[in-house]
């Protein structure tokens, strides 16, 4: 897991993601990858955007983005931006994130890293702080952070390896069996695309 220092930003604030499904070839970036780049480039980690990257899988991209405590306001006018006409996207607002042993707040963020599998969880009802806590323990080394989230679906988990095999084998063998998960959708991205990252 990465072991870089959090700063006073990473968990104050709003925070919400947005899961880039697709990109009307009429945008003037014309394509996930092209708009992702160009986030990164306006990447500052007090906001609006603190990390965007291309993933493989059931989406194509994903942006963190950061305004100040309760400010719904600034992200429903960012998104209202010309930057999104075209974009197909879902957002989710971070809730809660995992609580790692030493007391520790493990959430969805960009960290150092390699293969990064980016999970959406879905959990039975009434059981998602549970399975949220359990998280680290029962993964493992792989377990990278999770967060509780507000939309379509209940947690969004990153899990980490230096090689793709290893996030995939842990979403695939430990994710599919533990108690409380009704459902997950897995991609992967190699966190280096990020500058800096």
């Amino acid at each position: 897991m990465g072991t870089e220092l959090r700063n006073e930003y990473a968990y104050s604030g709003l925070h919400a993601y947005l899961l880039i499904d697709s990109v009307d070839p009429s945008h003037p970036d014309g394509s996930a990858s092209a708009l992702m780049r160009r986030l990164q480039e306006e990447m500052n980690e007090e906001g609006p955007v603190t990390s965007a990257v291309e993933v493989a899988g059931v989406f194509q991209g994903l942006v963190h983005l950061r305004f100040g405590d309760g400010d719904l306001d600034a992200l429903q006018d960012y998104l209202a931006g010309d930057v999104w006409n075209g974009v197909r996207h879902e957002v989710v607002f971070e809730g809660p994130a995992h609580t790692g042993p030493l007391n520790q707040l493990l959430g969805f963020k960009k960290h150092r890293c390699d293969i990064v599998a980016i999970v959406k969880v879905w959990v039975d009802a009434g059981r998602t702080r549970e399975v949220l806590g359990r998280l680290g323990d029962e993964i493992g080394p792989a377990f990278h952070g999770a967060s509780i989230v507000y939309g379509s679906f209940d947690i969004l988990l990153a899990l980490e390896g230096e090689e793709m095999k290893v996030p995939a084998g842990v979403a695939l063998a430990k994710l599919q069996h533990m108690s409380g998960i009704a459902r997950t959708e897995t991609s992967f991205t190699d966190w280096r695309r990020i500058p800096g990252g």
